[in-house]
C-alpha cells in the first residue's frame, strides 16, 4: 500500500483484492499512514482496486467515522457496484473512475483556446481540454453547466467527465450546430443578423440570476494581481487598474465571463452558450468586455495574421466594424455621448483582461501590445473611473 501527502490531503492507494485474508493487515497500514498526518483529510485512490469484501468495507467505515473527511476516487464500475449496493455511496463521497475515450478518427467540430470538440455520434459530442487543465477545473465546468441549464441559461446538457489519453474531456449532448464565429466567417451576407442575435442573447442572459456563482469583478482583480510580478505593470499602475475594476457597479446578474462568437453555438435556429468555466455574477460591463475583447481590443493590438488565426478568419477591419454593429444595436436608443463613454469603460476592462493574459502568452501579446494598451488606459483613465450608468 502506498500513500502520499499533498498539502492537507493524504492519498492512500488501494490495490488488488481486500478481503478477510488481508483486511487486518491493510487496516493496520492505513491507520499508520493516517496517524502520520492526523490533521489531513483522507483520499482513498481505488484505481487498482479489483474487489473489496465486507471485511474491507468495515475498516473503511471505521476510518470514515473517525476522520469524517474521507472520500474514495477512481473506483471501477464493478467495485462501485459493491459500494452502491451496500449503501456506502449514500454516506460518503465515492467517485467512479473516468471512462477512457479515443478521439482518433472522430470529426472535429470546433477548436478553441482551451479545448477541441469532436462529434461522438448523432446525439453526443466530446469536449477535450488541453492537458494543462486540471481535472477539478473541468469537473467544475460540468457542474456549472448543469446548474446553469436548470437556471434557464441556454446551454448544452453535460453527461459525463472522461479521459482521453493524457487529457480530460466532457461529454455533452450534440447540438447539431455551428459556432457563431464559423457562421460569421462563412456567411458574410448574414454577419449583421448574427451579431444582432448575439446582442439580443446577451440582453436576455444578463437578466438571469443564478445562485452559487463567484464574483466576476473579484475574478478580474485576481487575474490582474500578477501584473507587477511579471513586470507588466508597476504597483502604482496596478493600483490604478484595480480602481477601474472596482468602479464596476455591483450586480448579481449572470455573466458568462468569456462572451464571444466562438463560445456561442447556433443549434436549430437557437443560440446556445458553451465553455461556462468562467461563469460568475456581475455587471453587464463584464460581458460587454468579452465581446469587445474579441472584436475590437484584440484586433487593435495583434498583428493581422495573428488575429485572423484567433478569430477563424475574420479580418481585423471587419472585426472592428462588427463591434460597432454590435455596440449600436445593444445600446439602441442611447445618446452618442453615452455610447462613447460606455465604449471607453468597456475597452478599459477589455485591455485589463488582455494585460492579465500577457503574462502567459508573451509571444502573442508582445511588449509593443502591452505598451499600446497601457497608453490607452493612461490617456482614458478619468473616463474609465467615472460613474458607470448602464
Amino acid at each position: 500500500m502506498n500513500s502520499s501527502l499533498n498539502g492537507t490531503e493524504l492519498t492512500i492507494s488501494l490495490s488488488g483484492r481486500i478481503d478477510s485474508s488481508n483486511a487486518a493487515e491493510k487496516e493496520r497500514e492505513m491507520l499508520e499512514a493516517i496517524a502520520s498526518a492526523p490533521e489531513c483529510s483522507v483520499i482513498f485512490d481505488a484505481e487498482d482496486l479489483e474487489y473489496i469484501s465486507s471485511a474491507g468495507l468495515r475498516f473503511v467505515l471505521k476510518i470514515k467515522k473517525e476522520k469524517n473527511d474521507v472520500r474514495i476516487i477512481n473506483v471501477s464500475r464493478d467495485v462501485y457496484d459493491i459500494f452502491e449496493m451496500t449503501g456506502f455511496t449514500e454516506v460518503m463521497d465515492i467517485e467512479k473512475a473516468l471512462r477512457q475515450f479515443s478521439v482518433e478518427g472522430l470529426e472535429k467540430v470546433g477548436q478553441g483556446g482551451t479545448a477541441a470538440v469532436y462529434r461522438l455520434d448523432d446525439d453526443k459530442m466530446i469536449k477535450v481540454f488541453k492537458p494543462v487543465y486540471p481535472i477539478d477545473t473541468i469537473k467544475n465546468e460540468k457542474k456549472m453547466a448543469q446548474k446553469l441549464f436548470f437556471a434557464g441559461i441556454p446551454t448544452a446538457v453535460p453527461y459525463d467527465v472522461v479521459k482521453c489519453g493524457e487529457s480530460i474531456g466532457v461529454i455533452y449532448e450534440m447540438l447539431n450546430s455551428s459556432s457563431l464565429q464559423d457562421l460569421i466567417v462563412k456567411e458574410p451576407e448574414n454577419e449583421e443578423k448574427y451579431v444582432y442575435m448575439m446582442a439580443d442573447l446577451l440582453q436576455k442572459t444578463s437578466k438571469i440570476r443564478v445562485e452559487g456563482l463567484k464574483d466576476g469583478v473579484e475574478r478580474l482583480l485576481r487575474a490582474c494581481a500578477v501584473l507587477p510580478r511579471y513586470g507588466i505593470a508597476t504597483e502604482e499602475e496596478k493600483a490604478k487598474y484595480d480602481a477601474i475594476l472596482k468602479n464596476i457597479p455591483k450586480s448579481e446578474d449572470f455573466t458568462h465571463g468569456d462572451f464571444h462568437p466562438g463560445n456561442i453555438m447556433m443549434s436549430d435556429g437557437e443560440l446556445m452558450l458553451i465553455d461556462l468555466s468562467s461563469a460568475a455574477y456581475g455587471h453587464i460591463i463584464i460581458e460587454l468586455s468579452g465581446v469587445c475583447t474579441y472584436f475590437a481590443a484584440m484586433s487593435n493590438i495583434l498583428k493581422p495574421e495573428y488575429y485572423m488565426g484567433f478569430s477563424g478568419g475574420i479580418a481585423p477591419d471587419r472585426a472592428k466594424r462588427l463591434w460597432n454593429v454590435f455596440k449600436d444595436h445593444f445600446f439602441a436608443g442611447k445618446s452618442g455621448d453615452f455610447i462613447a463613454k460606455a465604449e471607453v469603460q468597456i475597452m478599459a476592462v477589455s485591455y485589463l483582461r488582455l494585460l492579465a493574459g500577457a503574462a502567459f502568452v508573451p509571444d502573442l501579446i508582445t511588449p509593443d501590445c502591452v505598451g499600446m494598451m497601457k497608453d490607452y488606459l493612461d490617456k482614458n483613465y478619468d473616463v474609465a473611473v467615472s460613474k458607470i450608468e448602464f
